[in-house]
């Protein structure tokens, strides 16, 4: 029997390195899970096979649109669904708060923050503003969404009140970004993009939906 409260959705693109050690690590959630792949040709739609995973494709044009598109692709049927990338593991203190989650205790909310630890080389980035990491990773289906203002990196949002969870861990690590060459490709990427979006913002073609606060939630804070 399916999870009832929670599904799960991958992004994916040639994440054979990566997409087996994130569905061993979800394994026992038992939560229906969802691929939306923007044209892998490695060996990651095999894994989706094997998994018996519901497989969307969607061509890549940036992160923000690719997970609009993966909320739309679906036909989710449990309340909640959690959006993960391949290179994400559900740490085992994690896993065992999502074993215990049930819908009806959390009916004031809509959101819920995980706490993710990064890694780089097999190392834990601990400093420089990467831990703590709050990341809006859960929230109730048709009321979360992907941020499309955002140009760079994705951002869920949601209405009224979110939590976070400070215990458990997500854990990201890149295992392409071994390769120096693949990290400095991402990053120089990635700052085009950011000047893109900075611009847009400038001419008014991009309006920031999250308002910076100090106090506020996680998304507020790192705006």
């Amino acid at each position: 029997m399916s999870n009832p409260h929670f599904s799960i959705i991958i992004l994916t693109f040639n994440e054979e390195q990566h997409l087996p050690r994130l569905l061993q690590s979800i394994k026992t959630l038992k939560a229906k899970t969802y691929v939306l792949d923007s044209g892998s040709t490695d060996q990651t739609l095999n894994i989706c096979h094997k998994y018996k995973l519901q497989v969307r494709h969607h061509p890549f044009h940036n992160h923000p649109t690719q997970w609009d598109t993966a909320l739309r692709s679906f036909n989710i049927q449990t309340p909640w669904v959690i959006g993960l990338d391949a290179d994400h593991i559900v740490g085992d203190e994690l896993c065992k708060m999502l074993k215990n989650f049930k819908d009806e205790a959390y009916t004031d909310v809509n959101g819920i923050y995980f706490n993710r630890k990064n890694y780089f080389k097999g190392k834990w980035i601990r400093f420089g503003g990467y831990y703590p990491k709050y990341l809006l990773k859960m929230f109730r289906y048709q009321i979360g969404y992907s941020d499309l203002q955002e140009n760079m990196d994705h951002r869920f949002q949601v209405p009224s009140k979110t939590i976070i969870w400070k215990k458990g861990h997500l854990i990201e690590e890149n295992l392409k970004e071994n390769e120096i060459s693949f990290w400095l490709d991402k990053h120089n990427r990635y700052s085009d993009l950011v000047a893109e979006e900075e611009i847009q913002r400038l001419t008014k073609i991009r309006i920031q939906v999250t308002k910076p606060n100090f106090w506020g939630s996680p998304n507020e804070r790192n705006t």
